[in-house]
């Protein structure tokens, strides 16, 4: 089982016994001559029974030896318990690593920094809906230059430019399949579409209309023809006003 959390604390007690055998202020050994070896800061020491005061009744600073403020009888008792490192088998450091099996979090995950990578063959989202830009005041400033940007020989990106209160493509748009899908429809018609040469096309026919100074022309695709739309200048129609309108 993975472990993610604190650096891994101490765990296990190591209990060393010593019988004094002199009057003196140190200990480095226990009755069987094993050295001490402890982690500073992770430390007991009982002199009788009666536990001493790290830093008052007893010096513990280099992890091999235990200095009394005073020394000890002949006789005294000397318990020194120490804390090893608690070492679990498969950890991941709370400074970071690398966990090489599936993760599954059941809370929600907040990550902080400036990258965020995900190196992965497929990217599964369950939600319909994915935000950017969500910053504490969105604008349309702040949304500026956001978008998808799809890596390649060069970058194809979909992005909102403010300038133009817009989505930009830098590259073509095509249907799925010919002749199969709509640009609109009767209820939801686009407004004005501007284009250059227009080309039109279907089962029956294939034209473009060019855009001349002071004409349009058609050309044939199939037979290659080009024909000049004649066209007559009309006056503008004056506005119509309903007869009842005038009577009141």
């Amino acid at each position: 089982m993975s472990y993610i959390g604190q650096e891994p604390g101490l765990g296990q007690a190591q209990r060393s016994i010593f019988t004094a055998t002199a009057v003196t202020d140190t200990v480095t050994a226990d009755d069987d001559g094993l050295p001490l070896n402890y982690t500073v800061g992770q430390v007991s020491v009982y002199l009788n029974g009666v536990k001493q005061v790290v830093g008052t009744d007893v010096t513990c600073s280099n992890g091999s030896t235990v200095v009394f403020d005073s020394d000890y009888a002949i006789g005294d008792v000397i318990e020194v318990i120490a804390l090893s490192t608690f070492s679990p088998a498969d950890t991941v450091p709370a400074s970071g690593g690398t966990f090489s099996g599936n993760v599954i979090m059941s809370g929600n995950l907040t990550v902080n920094g400036t990258t965020t990578t995900i190196d992965t063959t497929n990217l599964i989202v369950e939600d319909k809906n994915i935000e950017m830009a969500s910053v504490d005041s969105p604008t349309d400033s702040t949304a500026d230059g956001g978008g998808l940007t799809l890596k390649g020989a060069s970058d194809k990106e979909i992005k909102w430019v403010n300038a133009d209160d817009a989505w930009t493509f830098n590259q073509h748009l095509f249907p799925s399949a010919d002749n199969a899908s709509d640009l609109g429809s009767a209820a939801k018609r686009w407004r004005n579409v501007y284009t250059t040469d227009l080309h039109l096309a279907n089962d029956r026919g294939n034209w473009t209309v060019i855009e001349e100074e002071d004409y349009l022309s058609l050309r044939n695709n199939n037979t290659n023809k080009l024909y000049k739309l004649v066209m007559e200048e009309i006056e503008q129609p004056p506005v119509f006003q309903h007869p009842l309108r005038e009577e009141e």
